[in-house]
């Protein structure tokens, strides 16, 4: 990823006369706001997986109780890189370097007074929370409250800039926060599907001459004894 920044000049490049935030916001703001969407939509799809995708009962099993430590650890990591991204873009706004701009009080007005700043703040808000929550539900209703949470949490950056400053621009700003919200819960969802949560499995020879498809996997926790009764039964 940063080998691809430098290779296509993405990071900001300094105008002589012209302040500049310096080198760790130009490669951290960016890498920021990557790490914010990865882990939202990791924490989306997560939390989608355990409450709604996979079967059983009101009770969390095995595999959604492993969604939801995937939920708890991204949900952390997205509330610190919204952090990040808040005093990173801070420090982009104002071209002054991260140290000089890490006072409280200025971060904390940024955070009340600025539209972006508010938005920042309520995402890392919302992933604390969310970390702290799937650390300790124990119902699927809980985690589909999560969920609804979590999805919640990925609009507030869709209602900044110049377009939501504007009453013209609603539906516009409104489109796109419905396309944000509805991105998060496709991809994260696919992810999810495409991750087995069931890290062992058998591949499978199709020897059906009317398929045309050359073999299946089968997920399984003990996947040598899958592979070894499919071996005995192809034997008799």
């Amino acid at each position: 990823m940063v080998v691809g920044m430098w290779a296509t000049g993405s990071t900001a490049r300094r105008v002589p006369g012209i302040e500049d935030a310096g080198p760790l916001t130009s490669w951290g703001l960016p890498l920021a706001r990557i790490a914010v969407d990865i882990a939202s939509v990791a924490t989306v799809g997560a939390l989608l997986l355990a409450g709604v995708l996979l079967p059983g009962g009101r009770a969390l099993g095995r595999s959604r109780t492993t969604c939801l430590t995937w939920a708890a650890v991204a949900a952390g990591l997205w509330s610190l890189a919204s952090v990040a991204l808040m005093v990173l873009t801070l420090s982009d706004l104002f071209a002054r370097p991260v140290a000089e701009v890490l006072d409280p009080a200025t971060v904390a007005d940024f955070a009340l007074t600025s539209a972006q700043g508010r938005a920042y703040a309520v995402t890392a808000a919302a992933g604390l929370v969310l970390a702290t929550l799937c650390a300790g539900v124990t119902t699927v209703p809980w985690t589909r409250a999560a969920l609804v949470l979590a999805v919640g949490a990925v609009l507030p950056p869709a209602f900044t800039g110049h377009s939501a400053a504007s009453a013209d621009h609603d539906a516009a700003v409104t489109s796109l926060a419905l396309h944000v919200a509805g991105v998060a819960v496709w991809v994260g969802g696919a992810h999810m599907m495409m991750r087995s949560y069931i890290t062992g499995a058998v591949r499978i020879e199709n020897t059906d001459p009317a398929d045309p498809t050359p073999y299946v996997y089968l997920s399984t926790r003990t996947p040598q004894a899958l592979a070894n009764a499919v071996d005995a039964d192809r034997t008799r």
